[in-house]
């Protein structure tokens, strides 16, 4: 009895200690910085057309994604399917950043800029172990 008690109980630390490390490779401090900067970009957009707060911030979300994918990859290791999409990320965010600057049109713009929110999103719900938390609001 004592036996399988403790062999129950080394299993559930085991998957919690998972969990951390999957969270802690995540970034999860990077990916709440990068949420906070695509939010105040994207959803002026989203709700009312309005692509200036994503013009202004265009360099600190490319900054803030280079950051991210920097420390995760450091952390975690060359983890493929992360790596790959945490450098998309960065790419992704660094275009639409050079696209600001050089002047591209509005429509272009947003169609860049909804992709990276995209993006974002699959990361994040990869973070979460791919699951859509109940009652959770898609941002």
């Amino acid at each position: 009895m004592r036996i399988t008690l403790l062999l129950v109980l080394v299993a559930v630390f085991s998957a919690c200690q998972k969990k951390d490390l999957a969270e802690q490779n995540m970034g999860t401090d990077m990916l709440n910085a990068f949420h906070d900067v695509m939010a105040q970009s994207y959803h002026p957009v989203a709700d009312s057309g309005n692509l200036e707060p994503a013009k202004l911030r265009a360099a600190e979300l490319a900054e803030v994604s280079a950051q991210w994918q920097a420390k995760t990859v450091a952390e975690a290791g060359d983890t493929a399917a992360l790596s790959i999409k945490l450098t998309t990320l960065r790419d992704s965010c660094a275009s639409f950043d050079r696209a600001v600057k050089a002047g591209t049109p509005d429509s272009t713009l947003r169609k860049s800029l909804t992709d990276i929110h995209h993006l974002f999103h699959q990361i994040h719900e990869s973070a979460r172990g791919g699951h859509h938390e109940e009652g959770s609001e898609h941002h």
